[in-house]
């Protein structure tokens, strides 16, 4: 899954996102912050990041945590609730989750190709969002969706003819035409989730299910 196999951080700078996406859910799990302990010391001053045992464990102990079902964070899918797909992406990921009222219902996350890779930044976003479309597709099919983008360039492509795209955002954009969205801006971080999984992606991965559909 996304998260559960999710690599651990190998500096300082990927520590602080995955603790900023870990700090979001443990509004949902109040002791996630006593198990993150051993990995925040190492964001203190002076200290060399030095992986050992104690951030191992703790790290993979908060995996087993987010990702457990029936567990604190997952929640149940409930179709008569709205609906948010959140997507972000980076250099060389895309990230997605699905949550209602807040909670994280499903994760999901993928590298990019090396031809993906050269994506000009607004085809990744835009890319981001037919990944999660199509990953949560049995979630969100015939659902009205609100989806999450910190990049802003992208709102006004969903406001314009088709024909005004170019050739590549044109063949997302069609792919995205059984759903129903609303393209909305937020900034990164509000969506730690989503940009989490995009920088901490998986080469091939699915989405981690929540405790029903």
């Amino acid at each position: 899954t996304a998260i559960r196999d999710m690599p651990p951080p190998t500096n300082k700078a990927e520590l602080q996102t995955v603790l900023g996406m870990m700090t979001y859910l443990s509004k949902f799990a109040p002791n996630l912050s006593n198990v993150t302990s051993p990995m925040r010391k190492l964001l203190t001053q002076n200290t060399q990041f030095v992986w050992d045992e104690p951030q191992k464990k703790a790290f993979e102990e908060v995996k087993n945590i987010l990702t457990s079902s029936p567990g604190p964070v997952l929640r149940y899918f409930d179709p008569s609730k709205p609906i948010v797909l959140q997507v972000d992406a980076s250099k060389h990921g895309l990230g997605a989750a699905l949550m209602q009222e807040g909670k994280p219902i499903a994760y999901a996350s993928k590298s990019l190709t090396p031809s993906e890779c050269d994506y000009a930044q607004i085809e990744k976003e835009l890319f981001a969002i037919v990944f999660g479309c199509k990953r949560f597709h049995h979630y969100i099919y015939g659902c009205k969706v609100t989806v999450q983008s910190d990049h802003k360039p992208l709102i006004p492509i969903f406001k314009k003819p088709l024909h005004a795209a170019p050739p590549r955002l044109q063949r997302m954009l069609l792919q995205l035409g059984n759903y129903d969205l609303d393209v909305v801006y937020i900034p990164g971080t509000k969506i730690p989730l989503a940009d989490t999984l995009s920088r901490k992606h998986l080469p091939n991965s699915y989405p981690q299910y929540s405790k029903g559909m």
